[in-house]
């Protein structure tokens, strides 16, 4: 009768260890398929330049928007620029960085002018050539600006 009890007691534990296994590893399973939703940047930058001639500069414009809250103040934009193709490398784009101190409200839009410069030794193919172009922007909380 001992050893009956005994064992009985042991598939009791046995058992709700492994239910409470189960219960442990479906929670994990659960939180895991939770994934949050990516977060949006806090600024959009887009541009494009156009009437590229080799040794000129030509002046075109660079929109930032702010997605964030709050109102920001604009330090810089600098442009980095891929190469176009393999006989239009981005060494021959230049795109100076611009200091500005425009203050941008929340989810407002504002326009930086900047300019690029295709070098001298640029070749004909070059000219109408889409050069890839990411921005950085740096900037600066301003929640109580006006």
């Amino acid at each position: 009768m001992r050893s009956a009890a005994t064992v009985l007691a042991v598939l009791a534990v046995t058992g709700v260890a492994a239910f409470a296994y189960t219960r442990i590893n479906d929670d994990d399973v659960q939180q895991a398929q939770h994934v949050p939703q990516q977060k949006k940047k806090p600024l959009k930058v887009k541009g494009k330049v156009e009437g590229l001639i080799p040794g000129e500069t030509a002046p075109f414009t660079v929109t930032v928007r702010n997605n964030l809250k709050h109102r920001i103040k604009l330090r810089s934009v600098k442009a980095k620029v891929a190469d176009a193709s393999p006989a239009c490398p981005g060494t021959l784009l230049s795109v100076p960085k611009v200091k500005t101190g425009k203050a941008l409200r929340a989810r407002k839009t504002r326009r930086v002018r900047m300019q690029a410069t295709l070098a001298r030794e640029a070749t004909n193919a070059c000219q109408n050539a889409k050069f890839p172009v990411r921005y950085r922007v740096r900037f600066r909380l301003r929640p109580h600006a006006r």
